[in-house]
Parts: C-alpha cells; sequence; structure tokens
C-alpha cells in the first residue's frame, strides 16, 4: 500500500469533497487497494457518521483523520502515549479554536506545559437499554462524557494524590488494547458493506485531574467538569478485522473461486487479498465471487466504470 497517497486523501478536504471526481480520486490512488481503501472510508463517512451519527460536516475535520502513521514512544501531558491497535481508523473532530479562548496548546504534541494527555473511551452500551453506539456516540458529543454506573475504584486510594480517594468519575483508559476490549461488546447498528464495527473516542485529559487506583493505574478517572476531558478523534473498527488478520496469519485458505467481471489486475488482487476461509464481505458462495460481491466490494458505479461486471 502506498500510505502517503491513502493518508492524503483521507485527511484533507479532498476525502468528502462531493465535487471531487472518480477521476481524481483515481489519480491520487497509486493502486487498487488504496482505491478500495478510500472508497470504502468515504461510505464510512457518510452512511455511518454522517446519516448514522447523524453529525454535521461541521462537526468532523479532515485534518485530524488518521489511517496510519501513529506516532511511537512519545508522552502527550507526561504521560505515554500508546497509538491505537491496528485495524482502527480515525476520523478527525472540529476541535481547533474550540476552547480556552481559542488556545490549541492543550492539542500540542511538543510538550508545552498546557498539553494534555492522551485517552481513549471505549463507546459501549446496555443491552436492552434501546441505544444504539451512533446514538451515544451524538449524546456524548452533544451533552459531554458523564460518570457510568460501575464506579469499581472509587473508595480506592488515589495513587496520584495521597489522603484522597479515586472518587466517582468517568473513566478514559491510556491503554488502547483495554478501549479494544471494552468496545468489542457493542457494534454498530449501522452496516457499511455488510460490515458493523467498534467505536471509541481518542480524547485529551487534563493530566492535573487525572486519579487512579494502584490496582489499575491504565483506568483513569475524572470527577471533575466535563471540561476535564476533550474527544478529539472518532476511531472506528471493524468488528470482524481481528478474525480476518488472524485467518490471513495461519494461511486458512481455501480454493480460488471462479471471479466474475474482466479486469485481470483487479481479479489478481481479489485473488491475492480476499480468498479466505470466510471471506471478509461474506458474499462467496461455491467459490464463485458473485456480481453482488463486486458491487459491495467495489461501488457498483466504480465497478461498472471499470469494467469488473460483465
Amino acid at each position: 500500500m502506498d500510505s502517503n497517497s491513502l493518508q492524503y486523501l483521507f485527511g484533507t478536504d479532498d476525502f468528502n469533497n462531493d465535487n471531487i471526481n472518480l477521476d481524481k480520486i483515481k489519480q491520487k490512488c497509486k493502486n487498487t487497494h488504496d482505491l478500495k481503501e478510500i472508497m470504502f472510508l468515504k461510505q464510512i463517512h457518510e452512511n455511518l457518521l454522517i446519516k448514522g451519527c447523524q453529525l454535521n460536516k461541521n462537526e468532523l475535520d479532515n485534518k485530524g483523520n488518521k489511517e496510519n502513521g501513529w506516532s511511537v514512544g512519545e508522552k502527550r501531558g507526561g504521560f505515554k502515549y500508546i497509538p491505537p491497535p491496528e485495524g482502527w481508523k480515525g476520523f478527525g473532530l472540529n476541535e481547533l479554536n474550540k476552547y480556552d479562548n481559542g488556545n490549541n496548546d492543550w492539542l500540542a504534541k511538543n510538550g508545552n506545559k498546557n498539553e494534555w494527555a492522551i485517552a481513549y473511551h471505549g463507546i459501549g452500551i446496555k443491552m436492552g437499554s434501546g441505544f444504539t453506539l451512533e446514538k451515544v456516540t451524538k449524546a456524548i458529543l452533544k451533552e459531554g462524557f458523564k460518570p457510568g454506573h460501575g464506579q469499581a475504584y472509587a473508595e480506592d486510594d488515589d495513587s496520584r494524590h495521597p489522603g484522597k480517594k479515586v472518587g466517582k468519575g468517568v473513566y478514559c483508559t491510556p491503554n488502547p488494547a483495554e478501549m479494544e476490549y471494552y468496545a468489542n461488546d457493542a457494534e454498530t447498528s449501522t452496516n457499511v458493506n455488510d460490515r458493523k464495527f467498534m467505536m471509541a473516542f481518542m480524547i485529551r485529559v487534563n493530566p492535573d485531574k487525572i486519579r487512579f487506583s494502584k490496582y489499575r493505574e491504565d483506568y483513569w478517572v475524572l470527577n471533575g467538569s466535563k471540561d476535564e476531558m476533550r474527544p478529539y478523534r472518532i476511531l472506528i473498527k471493524d468488528k470482524d478485522y481481528n478474525r480476518i488478520k488472524e485467518m490471513e496469519t495461519n494461511n486458512d485458505v481455501i480454493s480460488k473461486p471462479k471471479i466474475i467481471g474482466k479486469n485481470s489486475n483487479w481479479v489478481s488482487w481479489i485473488e491475492n487479498k480476499l480468498i479466505n476461509k470466510q471471506d471478509i464481505f461474506g458474499h462467496i458462495y461455491q467459490n464463485v465471487l458473485t456480481e453482488a460481491a463486486i458491487i459491495n466490494i467495489y461501488g457498483e458505479e466504480m465497478a461498472r466504470t471499470d469494467g469488473l461486471l460483465l
């Protein structure tokens, strides 16, 4: 994958520009994988975030989008920053100039004294609550984070403030693996190409307000005003991503299917990337990649434009 071309399109105004034509996107994508990926990300943006979560495009900021190239081995706000696990895609929120009279030091990455720490908040829903991940996401962005009912460490001594308890508050974690463990309990009601997703927030937290128990130093508690934690990126990951990668690692494949379509380069890419025992799009039946599969994987307009359908 040419990560530069993919990240360029994902992280600029071209990403959700309705006026940019298909040819321009193709020119900027260096290979078929990048083209497929950027179109898939555009569908997530439109169908899950704009329609599903009912976000206004002005609430999002493409310059904060992140598909790869996460920083490693750095600190934010005096705390170690650990990037999201593989497979998470970040969609930037429009947070610049929103707080502190337009001072954006809280978002800095240079170690200045006003820089806030990075943490994660997995988005979950209680079974039978009638809520969806999309509704919860919208509510958090509108109303801020609210303390949950668990409060497992509220009565523990606070490791950072001797003589004080952790207290009740909103939980988050600097450990993205813990975030994914929590987020994996729920999935979106919105389908994109027959895929469902986990969701989480990437947030900045005021380092002076972080509390945690000695028993779980990766469970941070913020128990003051909602302004102690600020979401700046929505994270999304395919629910089946880890299972798919495990199958690929184990070379768990079946015989190559017959493929409807006449673009030899695209056919080769399908054979090399998608022929898993249980295909990632769930559309291989009797070893035949159907026309419906091509449309779901590639998008009907692009599939017909590129001559992938008979």
